[in-house]
């Protein structure tokens, strides 16, 4: 299995070092009922370093919101959960809200707040209703030169057009397009773009 499936399906629990130990530290505390220990493992995580992989970022800021939830703190799990929300929604992350951890009460109380994740809460939740089968989602995020191709996939624009929109070659276009397919397991630009506006991508 490539390495950065491993990345992306989450903190491996033989990882011991660095924001992945702290990560899988704060779930076993999570997981034997003690938030407090559990929120001092991730608390100013996803922040602290911009080079954090998103996914590790992701599931410190669910472990936030469900510790911060845990110790009776709604006004600090909220925020927490959209923050969350936000980085699933802009990178195409569903698996990590279906990995285990007792979200549905507090999606369900979220989506009762001001949200701007309102139809991905509820999309999520409806998953956990089904027992757990995560929407697709993405395994690895698009560069920043990936998603401006994406983005120019529905225009029907051929190759060369939108190499001449982004000042890059036509190779250098094929060559997005090529791994824009395979992260998102797709064969065809028709299905790419199916799939990038199922993800919110585009």
């Amino acid at each position: 299995m490539p390495s950065r499936w491993l990345d992306a399906l989450g903190p491996a629990p033989w990882a011991s070092e660095g924001p992945h130990g702290a990560v899988a530290e704060a779930a076993d505390w999570l997981s034997r009922g003690d938030p407090l220990a559990a929120l001092r493992r991730v608390e100013g995580l996803p922040t602290a370093d911009p080079a954090l992989h998103p996914v590790l970022r992701l599931y410190a800021w669910l472990i936030t919101a469900l510790a911060q939830h845990g110790l009776g703190r709604q006004d600090l799990a909220a925020p927490a959960l959209e923050e969350a929300l936000a980085l699933a929604a802009s990178e195409g992350y569903r698996r990590p809200f279906v990995a285990g951890f007792p979200l549905r009460r507090l999606l369900e109380r979220h989506l009762a707040r001001p949200t701007a994740y309102g139809p991905l809460a509820a999309e999520l939740l409806d998953a956990l209703a089904r027992g757990g089968e995560a929407p697709p989602g993405l395994l690895e995020p698009l560069s920043e030169r990936e998603r401006a191709v994406l983005r120019l996939l529905p225009a029907l624009l051929s190759n060369p057009e939108i190499a001449a929109e982004l000042f890059v070659s036509v190779n250098t276009v094929k060559t997005h397009i090529k791994t824009i397919y395979r992260k998102l397991d797709v064969t065809s630009r028709r299905d790419a773009v199916a799939r990038a506006r199922e993800l919110r991508l585009i």
